[in-house]
């Protein structure tokens, strides 16, 4: 059942995204004003987490709130892992209790209902779970924004290691396929089915999120940034000095002492200058005192990225794909400090293999098994309980960095690989194509 604009001339998207941070949230907002100068009428379907964030962006957005945690999902009885070693999404789903069935069927026919009311042409969404059987059930074209570890022709998360032969691992499969059998919908056989669409749009590069094989229905956009130029104050370091960026430091992760840890490289590093996003008050260590009024060291809950990376020579990252995006569209090099799941790992290992990056994982240790009850029968989850990473890691890493040029060399090498896609106006380009 296809739906019938009010208006056949008319230019409606619709924008979903998961809330689980604000890299999703930041892609779509980058591409919404991309929509917004095209003349396109932009709504997007969000939770309340974020819809005061888009509403403030621009007055004329039409913002739908429809919930997509299940709010049955209670804390796991255990502890979360420094480092979670994820075999696929299933894991996350199980946890946030989307193997709940009635929830998801509800879910969806709200989201139903907000397409009925908004009748967009075309809905992009970046991996939101259940948006896709909506627009499946009326016939409305989508295009779905992933990294290749959500597409069918992707690298599963931590790919480069073998699970055991007896690790039993979560499934979600069952209920997305019970909801969809209710819907009239042919069942999925690959969990990362539900984030494709008509078109499957990867948010970076080949060189560094590589599909085992290209679908014609795949495309590459580069960076989609537009939300990261947001204006901001920005106080430069006054010194005629290697400088890096330190963007680490999620409330919502296991902490492990970064703070302590960084403070403690930068004293060794007297003749490095050091931005770092985060919390003041978690920088208030007495071996900063003389760095900061030196203004070698400057901290700040909120840095411009734009303007702070062009003057680094490195970045400090957990490994999160939009700032890894961001530092290599400048050609800057980055260090990835503790990613805390193979999600970011498996995406920075290319990284590596390009040599335009370090990995400093949080232990070199094999992996811990621990049981996951609220995951399924007799599943087990894999990761590192503890982290192993120290300051002098850290300086080991800079200095290697900075003095080796090949890092440099290759990050500008990939930084012409993204500047050779147009992000989100590429985006457009294709969503218009299945007008």
């Amino acid at each position: 059942m296809l739906i019938e604009t009010m208006n056949k001339e008319s230019k409606r998207v619709l924008f979903s995204y998961w809330d689980g941070g604000t890299g999703h949230l930041t892609r779509t907002m980058s591409m919404a004003r991309e929509a917004r100068e095209r003349g396109f009428e932009v709504g997007f379907i969000s939770s309340e987490k974020y819809a005061g964030w888009i509403s403030s962006d621009s007055p004329d957005y039409v913002i739908y709130t429809v919930g997509n945690r299940n709010p049955k999902a209670q804390p796991p009885p255990y502890p979360f892992p420094v480092y979670s070693h994820t075999f696929g999404h299933a894991q996350r789903l199980r946890g946030l209790r989307f193997d709940d069935t009635d929830w998801l069927e509800e879910t969806v026919k709200k989201e139903i209902e907000v397409l009925k009311e908004f009748k967009p042409n075309i809905v992009i969404n970046d991996y939101r779970d259940t948006i896709k059987m909506g627009a499946e059930v009326l016939g409305i074209p989508i295009v779905g924004i992933t990294k290749s570890t959500g597409n069918p022709d992707g690298y599963t998360f931590g790919w480069w290691i073998t699970p055991p032969h007896d690790l039993v691992l979560p499934d979600c499969r069952k209920s997305f396929n019970e909801a969809r059998k209710r819907y009239g919908l042919l069942p999925i056989e690959d969990e990362r089915e539900m984030f494709t669409g008509n078109i499957s749009v990867i948010p970076s590069v080949k060189e560094i999120d590589p599909l085992i094989g290209i679908s014609e229905n795949s495309y590459y956009a580069g960076l989609l940034s537009h939300w990261w130029r947001q204006e901001g104050e920005f106080q430069s370091i006054p010194h005629n000095i290697p400088k890096v960026f330190s963007y680490i430091g999620e409330k919502s992760r296991p902490q492990y002492g970064y703070e302590l840890i960084l403070s403690r490289a930068i004293e060794s590093l007297p003749d490095v200058g050091f931005y770092i996003a985060g919390s003041p008050e978690k920088y208030t260590y007495p071996r900063l005192d003389k760095p900061k009024v030196e203004k070698r060291v400057i901290v700040r809950d909120y840095i411009p990225a734009r303007k702070a990376i062009p003057e680094c020579s490195a970045i400090l990252s957990h490994g999160g794909s939009g700032t890894v995006l961001l530092a290599l569209s400048y050609g800057v090099p980055i260090i990835c400090v503790g990613p805390f799941n193979s999600e970011q790992l498996t995406f920075f290992r290319w990284v590596e293999k390009q040599q335009a990056g370090l990995i400093i994982p949080h232990s070199e240790n094999p992996l811990e098994r621990r049981k996951a009850p609220d995951l399924g029968e007799g599943v087990e989850i894999m990761g590192h309980w503890e982290s192993e990473i120290s300051s002098d890691q850290i300086v080991t890493a800079i200095n290697e960095v900075t003095s080796n040029p090949k890092y440099s060399e290759n990050a500008q090498r990939l930084a012409n690989s993204i500047r050779a896609l147009r992000g989100e106006g590429d985006v457009l380009d294709l969503a218009e194509s299945l007008f």
